[in-house]
């Protein structure tokens, strides 16, 4: 009975490292040796994890927004429906407060966490645009002029994101922490929350007078770059003064430079997610 039990939660270990991209599977072959190898990969991937993971926990600063992230895990609107969420507004303004109360502390804590500026910031963001969805809804926001696609696709992206913390939160209540449904419903969330990282980092830097304002930008992270070459492209065919068409480049060049480091922080990102809905 021990046996099995260690061996499922060896199994668990390995899926949620993969999932995270600390411990990329190798090939290991075959037998009893091979079963050890990968044991024994699985086991350095979760021991990192888990490493991160009680840094952040053991700060009362990072407690707390944790408990501010899962107690927005708790409300779940009507039907599932987070077109139309209305969370009471005395709670939510309370909530607004300790956010901003605990973001504020988090910033002074980020070089004892380890934790970047993009990174914080980020988690600092989302958790604000949860609130908002769960407060209105996807209600249409009042703006003078049409908001790009960009915001769009965040917007849409959001109440994915939602849903999938909801599956985790049942299987967690359930005490269901280890086997291939909570490591699927975990690998889907963290894979949300990514592509959402980038579609954030593209938001903060395409503004009403950029070229690639008007750009749909893909669902699948590896297709951020050929995008910018797309961009790229469609600009060099038109006929424009130097000075517009350097301007082009210069801005798809910093497109590109953004990305790049953003995906330097995504392991850190997905670790962080971890931390405030699992471990």
């Amino acid at each position: 009975m021990k046996k099995k039990q260690i061996s499922s939660m060896s199994r668990s270990a390995f899926g949620l490292a993969a999932a995270l991209g600390v411990a990329a599977p190798a090939v290991y072959g075959s037998g009893e040796a091979a079963d050890q190898s990968r044991s024994s990969a699985s086991e350095e991937g979760i021991r990192g994890l888990l490493s991160r993971a009680a840094v952040l926990r053991a700060s009362p600063v990072w407690a707390e927004f944790r408990r501010i992230w899962r107690e927005m895990d708790e409300y779940t609107p009507p039907e599932g429906d987070y077109r139309r969420s209305a969370m009471d507004q005395e709670r939510v303004n309370k909530l607004r407060r300790q956010l901003s109360d605990v973001a504020q502390r988090l910033r002074e804590s980020a070089d004892e966490l380890g934790i970047s500026a993009p990174e914080l910031e980020f988690f600092i963001r989302i958790s604000h645009d949860r609130l908002q969805l769960l407060s209105w809804g996807n209600a249409m926001p009042l703006t003078r002029m049409m908001p790009p696609p960009i915001s769009d696709q965040k917007d849409a992206l959001l109440p994915v994101i939602e849903s999938r913390i909801d599956s985790i939160s049942t299987l967690r209540d359930a005490g269901l922490l280890s086997g291939d449904e909570l490591e699927l419903a975990v690998s889907d969330l963290l894979d949300s929350v990514q592509l959402y990282f980038l579609y954030d980092a593209i938001s903060t830097s395409v503004n009403y007078s950029s070229f690639c304002w008007s750009v749909r930008w893909p669902d699948d992270p590896d297709g951020m770059e050929a995008t910018i070459d797309s961009v790229r492209s469609a600009f060099s065919n038109m006929e424009l003064p130097d000075s517009l068409a350097g301007e082009y480049s210069a801005q798809c060049d910093s497109l590109e430079a953004m990305l790049e480091t953003s995906r330097e922080s995504i392991p850190s990102v997905r670790e962080m997610l971890l931390s405030l809905e699992l471990i």
